[in-house]
């Protein structure tokens, strides 16, 4: 939770919340990468690529395949991440649809959305 002390109104997080902003972070720069792939020019959208896995964990480099049409409809949702089976964190995750073998589409929680809003970091 978030509080605001004296007139600086400095932003102070509880541990659990610093770990939501740290893995959101993670995330983000995830999708960021994605969204970079997505723009490639001159790539017909029935051809999978590979993305970036959007975990939670510091530093995961693995890769997820996907055609254009599957990482658009995974982007309509701001809270959901595409991952590789088995990366969903339980504790704020939960797998909202898979393509066995291949991936798995994650919700995050309601809490640990509210702490990544809080500092404002983007979906």
């Amino acid at each position: 939770m978030a509080r605001h002390f004296g007139s600086e109104a400095r932003l102070q997080l509880n541990s659990e919340d610093e770990a939501h902003v740290r893995a959101a972070r993670a995330q983000s720069l995830s999708r960021e990468a994605n969204e970079r792939i997505r723009a490639l020019p001159n790539r017909p959208p029935a051809v999978f690529d590979l993305f970036v896995c959007e975990c939670r964990l510091d530093g995961c480099t693995a890769t997820v395949s996907l055609t254009e049409d599957e990482y658009s409809a995974i982007r309509r949702h701001p809270s959901r991440f595409v991952v590789v089976p088995g990366h969903r964190d339980a504790g704020v995750e939960r797998v909202v649809d898979a393509a066995p073998g291949r991936f798995e589409i994650v919700d995050t929680t309601a809490g640990a959305r509210t702490a990544v809003d809080e500092v404002g970091l983007p979906r």
